[in-house]
C-alpha cells in the first residue's frame, strides 16, 4: 500500500485552517518532532498545543484572523504546506505567509515537521503587529 503524501499534507492543513486539534492529533505520531525557529517540540500533545496556543494568542490580539492553506509536493517526495493567515485590526489589512514541510512515516502518520519563515514576512507581521500596538509574547 503507497502512502498519498499530498493527502494527507491537505488533512494536515486542512485541519488546522480548521482548527480542528482533534484531526490534527490524529495525524500526528505520539513522538513527532516540530523544528522551529525558536526551537523543536516533541510530541504529539505539545504541536497540538503550540498550534492551538499561537491561534488563540491571535484571536485575542487581532480582531480578525482567517486561514488558509496550499499544499505541494517538495524535494524527496515530502509535503510542502504554505500557510496563509489574513489578518485585519482596526481596518488595518496584513496577509502572513509561511511554508512547512512534514514528513510522513510508512504508515502514513506525519512524524517531523519543519518551519520555514518566507524572507520578510516575519518582520512584515512584526511591523504589523507593531503598527496595531501589539508585541508579541516571547
Amino acid at each position: 500500500m503507497s502512502i498519498d503524501t499530498l493527502s494527507t499534507a491537505r488533512r494536515f492543513a486542512a485541519a488546522l485552517d480548521a482548527e480542528d486539534y482533534v484531526a490534527l492529533a490524529d495525524l500526528l505520531t505520539e513522538v513527532c518532532e516540530y523544528v522551529t525557529p525558536k526551537g523543536t517540540l516533541v510530541g504529539r500533545q505539545a504541536i497540538t498545543a503550540s498550534y492551538r496556543n499561537a491561534s488563540t494568542w491571535a484571536k485575542r490580539n487581532i480582531q480578525r484572523v482567517e486561514y488558509e492553506s496550499a499544499v505541494r509536493l517538495g524535494k524527496d517526495a515530502n509535503a510542502v504546506i504554505t500557510f496563509i493567515d489574513h489578518l485585519e485590526h482596526a481596518g488595518v489589512h496584513h496577509t502572513y505567509e509561511c511554508e512547512q514541510t512534514v514528513y510522513l512515516d510508512t504508515r502514513g502518520h506525519v512524524y517531523r515537521i519543519i518551519h520555514h519563515e518566507l524572507p520578510g514576512q516575519r518582520e512584515a507581521v512584526d511591523l504589523f503587529l507593531r503598527g496595531i500596538g501589539v508585541t508579541r509574547d516571547a
